[in-house]
């Protein structure tokens, strides 16, 4: 909900929280000497890049995985940020939602589910970030939005900037949605980022398995595909060219 500015700068209705509405002005990772990124997949929504700390995707790897017999959830903790006229969000943390409700196939944030992550974010290390999207499982059914997910991203999530990411632990299958003026779709975009002075998160940004190499596992699938049906598409015009050869033949053979 949008309220009245303040020394210039438009503020909206969070929760019940002042924040606001526009982006501070910050350095993409990309651009930060003392950060080492890797590029997931190409960007396909150039006015808003994806990052995320490599150890933050891990640790809700982890953490999707602890109970697969129900949906998991949680919120992403980071920055809003502009560099230039390039906007860009940076997820540092992460939040496990607790006293969330749900039967195994939806999850529900509670009142009280939002009070708890209310309280965790007002504690220090959290006091200059905002909840950028949220996190929750599909276990075993796939990377998608139910009905139920698009309602709580457009009722909880619904400004322009935050995404939503659903991990099936089972299948070991992760997907991104972004906002996309009223729509909420696919992006491919997405980074990882790790500081320079961290030996093992560098290694891990390298090792760790994310959306990339699921991408990059479909691509190779639908070109196999591609590939087996245009094998028997040749086969198929071999057979009949050799079938019509014969035919010529034998009636050459038959004339003479």
């Amino acid at each position: 909900m949008s309220i009245p500015e303040k020394d210039g700068i438009e503020l909206i209705q969070l929760r019940g929280e002042t924040i606001a509405a526009k982006p501070e002005n910050g350095i993409m990772p990309i651009h930060d000497s003392n950060c080492v990124v890797r590029l997931q997949v190409d960007d396909s929504r150039a006015n808003l890049k994806i990052f995320m700390a490599v150890n933050v995707f891990e640790e809700i790897l982890e953490y999707s995985k602890q109970d697969i017999s129900k949906e998991l959830g949680g919120v992403l903790i980071g920055e809003y940020s502009r560099e230039n006229k390039a906007e860009f969000i940076k997820i540092s943390d992460f939040l496990p939602a607790k006293h969330t409700e749900n039967d195994g196939a939806h999850i529900k944030f509670t009142p009280e589910a939002w009070s708890t992550i209310d309280v965790e974010l007002k504690a220090k290390r959290f006091w200059n970030k905002r909840i950028v999207g949220w996190h929750h499982t599909h276990p075993g059914w796939g990377v998608f939005l139910s009905e139920d997910d698009m309602f709580i991203q457009r009722n909880f999530f619904d400004l322009s900037w935050q995404i939503a990411l659903v991990i099936d632990p089972i299948k070991n299958k992760q997907q991104i949605f972004v906002w996309n003026e009223e729509n909420i779709v696919k992006t491919k975009e997405f980074y990882f980022y790790a500081s320079k002075d961290n030996a093992q998160e560098t290694k891990s940004i390298y090792a760790t398995e994310g959306i990339k190499e699921v991408a990059e596992k479909v691509n190779n699938e639908n070109r196999d595909t591609a590939l087996s049906a245009n094998s028997l598409n040749k086969l198929w015009l071999t057979g009949i060219a050799g079938f019509f050869a014969g035919v010529s033949l034998v009636w050459m053979i038959w004339k003479i």
